[in-house]
């Protein structure tokens, strides 16, 4: 079989996965399934998942390589691939996250599996899909703009590069004339949203770790560097690890593209039946919603991002056969850790002085306890044995002294 029917049959069969998989997550979803029904819905999709594996590792994908650059005519020398309409990110490097896309259907639904509150859960699932494919396309647009530029410029641009995707995206995705009525005036959406681009470049440069990595792997310049060791382009590793950081970044930057819609105009009718799923239309769910993630721009504000900082780690948005989970991945930060202040850096030091004291107090914790069980074993319980032995002795002799008539 040639390398592109491999190709063809993989993606057929991870699809037909995939979709089974979606159901079952649908299933372990809903909180009205007995205990034993999870269990088997549990098993069920860990078999799905093995042979989702076995799939991938049996019909091997089309090289890195192969996909991301064409034959030119005339011997001339190879180019990126950036002109050709992307329907997913996952064109943009080999066997790409199709979970993001994997059904291809308009109701597709990504259920959030990280425990945590994102923007997108607002959206009807058709509008997630249309914000998504509009980032993956305006991902596109941007590497086109991005390929005469080299490696030290990529990362000393990287939160500009970052807010002109967003930027873009909003257009896409909106529509650049999109108005809506707030009162008595008339407020375009996009030169409104744009009035926040400051705010969303400080979050976005957090929350899309190794971008310029990212950008300089998709334009086939560089290898990338895992856990302190160089992986060559095209590779097993420096392929997932860019799949990982392309998924993070698509499923970011749409977070940011509702960010500050949500707190502009998130509380208009239009908006909630053009946009918002039909759990989320009463006025009540709104405000819970927001105020979730006003807790949750807090809480990684002042003990996620600090924690993440001081294990040296990124926390990544992956997509797992059409859910969304966090992933850590290594990455020095030591720079940062110097630069935290007032309740961040208070976090960081609670954290070091209870890993300095979690050996002693572990340790004295364990003697008094041996301490423990050898008084209640040995003296008490030895004490309270010879006691009940001699209540038994008094009350046999009793028994056979007792006067027979």
């Amino acid at each position: 079989m040639t390398q592109r029917g491999n190709e063809y049959w993989r993606r057929f069969g991870r699809e037909q996965i995939d979709r089974e998989i979606l159901r079952v997550e649908r299933c372990l979803a809903s909180n009205d399934i007995s205990l034993i029904d999870r269990l088997f819905w549990q098993g069920r999709r860990r078999e799905l998942r093995v042979a989702a594996w076995l799939i991938d590792r049996t019909l091997t994908p089309v090289a890195a390589a192969d996909r991301s650059l064409v034959w030119a005519p005339n011997n001339q020398p190879l180019e990126p691939v950036l002109d050709e309409p992307l329907a997913t990110i996952g064109s943009l490097v080999a066997s790409a996250p199709e979970q993001l896309f994997a059904l291809g259907q308009e109701d597709q639904i990504l259920v959030n599996l990280t425990g945590q509150p994102l923007e997108i859960d607002i959206l009807q699932p058709v509008k997630c899909r249309q914000l998504l494919l509009a980032v993956s396309e305006q991902i596109q647009a941007t590497l086109v703009d991005l390929r005469s530029m080299s490696a030290d410029q990529l990362a000393v641009n990287q939160t500009e590069i970052l807010l002109d995707i967003w930027q873009g995206s909003v257009s896409r995705f909106f529509g650049r004339y999109y108005t809506l009525t707030v009162g008595d005036s008339a407020l375009e959406v996009v030169s409104t949203l744009n009035l926040d681009r400051l705010a969303v470049g400080q979050q976005l440069i957090e929350r899309v770790p190794g971008s310029s990595d990212l950008w300089r792997y998709l334009l086939g310049q560089a290898d990338v560097t895992i856990d302190n060791q160089l992986h060559a382009y095209g590779s097993v590793p420096a392929t997932e690890y860019v799949q990982d950081l392309a998924t993070n970044a698509t499923l970011q930057i749409a977070n940011a593209v509702l960010y500050p819609f949500l707190n502009r105009f998130g509380e208009l009718e239009a908006v909630k039946e053009q946009f918002y799923r039909p759990q989320m239309l009463a006025t009540r769910d709104i405000a819970r919603f927001r105020n979730h993630l006003s807790w949750q721009y807090y809480l990684e504000r002042q003990y996620y991002r600090p924690l993440a900082i001081f294990e040296s780690r990124y926390q990544l948005l992956v997509c797992s056969s059409g859910s969304i989970e966090y992933r850590s991945i290594y990455a020095p930060r030591r720079q940062e850790l110097a630069k935290l202040r007032g309740i961040p850096w208070l976090v960081t030091m609670v954290l070091e002085f209870r890993d300095a004291v979690t050996p002693f107090v572990t340790g004295a914790t364990t003697f008094v306890g041996n301490v423990m069980v050898y008084i209640l074993t040995e003296i008490v319980g030895r004490g309270l044995g010879l006691i009940g032995k001699g209540i038994l002795q008094g009350i046999g002799q009793a028994w056979q002294e007792r006067p027979r008539s």
